[in-house]
């Protein structure tokens, strides 16, 4: 991404959740709180496609209730410059917010604490106040026609599908995230960014490293 660019009126930057803005994965702290690490690695080994396997898991959650998952990812540490960047970058003029295959329970409650525009992720089903083990996948993860991606479910889909809403091209957005799942994502925005990336191919296709517990070099896009 140029200089020009990124100096422009107006720019998006997306963030992955899970061991980026969150320093642990949700998913993986619920397990070991709620007693069901063992099942959660059972289903991770099967390498279901990832439709199936965001449906198993999500009955691993069912019987919780909003209480219980919002103290779980209350009790997981942010990158400590996390509320300082994202203050930063909007008054840089970004427009920010996170897509992540986690719930949206959870990245509603990040993004609220970071006073994000938008998350998007999948979407946990309650009932009486508990979780019922079931979860929506929103449209936007899956492949549309015109969608700069050919995976049926991807977060790239979803950075498609947030572009058209705020009226944004693709030149225009910043993608950060850490894993194998960001890929795709990092490799089709503007600008990727690989941030303590946990994969040797997410460096490989990122325009920008990032190897420490900070996202204070975000703010020096463009300079």
């Amino acid at each position: 991404m140029t200089t020009e660019i990124l100096n422009g009126k107006r720019k998006m930057m997306i963030f992955d959740m899970d061991n980026t803005i969150l320093q642990q994965s949700f998913i993986h702290t619920a397990a070991r709180q709620f007693g069901f690490y063992d099942e959660l690695n059972a289903i991770v080994a099967e390498k279901l496609d990832d439709v199936p396997r965001t449906r198993k898991i999500a009955l691993l959650m069912k019987g919780r209730t909003r209480q219980e998952i919002t103290s779980v990812v209350a009790g997981i540490p942010m990158v400590e410059d996390a509320l300082e960047v994202m203050n930063g970058l909007r008054a840089k003029g970004y427009t920010i917010g996170i897509i992540s295959d986690s719930y949206d329970c959870v990245t509603g409650y990040v993004s609220e604490q970071l006073s994000m525009d938008f998350s998007c992720s999948n979407e946990l089903v309650f009932a009486m106040g508990v979780t019922t083990g079931e979860v929506v996948i929103p449209q936007a993860f899956l492949h549309q026609p015109g969608s700069i991606c050919t995976h049926i479910y991807c977060k790239t889909n979803v950075m498609h599908h947030v572009m058209g809403v705020y009226g944004f091209t693709i030149d225009q957005v910043v993608a950060v995230g850490d894993g194998p799942n960001d890929v795709c994502m990092i490799s089709k925005a503007g600008h990727g960014v690989a941030f303590n990336a946990r994969t040797a191919l997410l460096t490989e296709v990122a325009d920008q490293e990032l190897n420490d517990q900070t996202f204070r070099p975000l703010l020096e896009l463009g300079k």
